[in-house]
């Protein structure tokens, strides 16, 4: 898959709260847009390779671990539920939708050039 997406993020909890306040938790909405690549082979069909459009929904948390030096980044954990839906995608003989569940757990890293 090829996508495009747009996130929209909330420090959780909420600013006002002297505790939490910036210590880089959030919540995150999203969306996306894009292109999926179907390569397969089936006994009875053969084997072919298509393309349709895809879109996606996601929701996350994410603790976020910036640094000012691209190279001394630190990992930031992130826990993510996402949506995944295919249309059309063509299996030779039928074409049919397809949708994925998927949680994801990783690491990101964000840093800059300089100071």
């Amino acid at each position: 898959n090829l996508m495009l997406n747009a996130t929209y993020r909330v420090e959780v909890p909420p600013s006002g709260d002297t505790f939490w306040e910036r210590r880089g938790y959030y919540v995150y909405f999203g969306g996306g847009a894009g292109v999926s690549w179907q390569d397969y082979t089936l006994e009875t069909l053969g084997s072919e390779t298509d393309s349709s459009f895809a879109w996606q929904v996601m929701i996350g948390f994410e603790k976020m671990n910036p640094s000012p030096n691209f190279f001394a980044a630190f990992p930031s954990p992130f826990l993510q539920y996402r949506f995944l839906q295919i249309t059309e995608g063509n299996f030779g003989a039928f074409k049919t939708d397809a949708s994925l569940h998927l949680i994801e757990f990783g690491f990101r890293f964000y840093g800059g050039f300089g100071s």
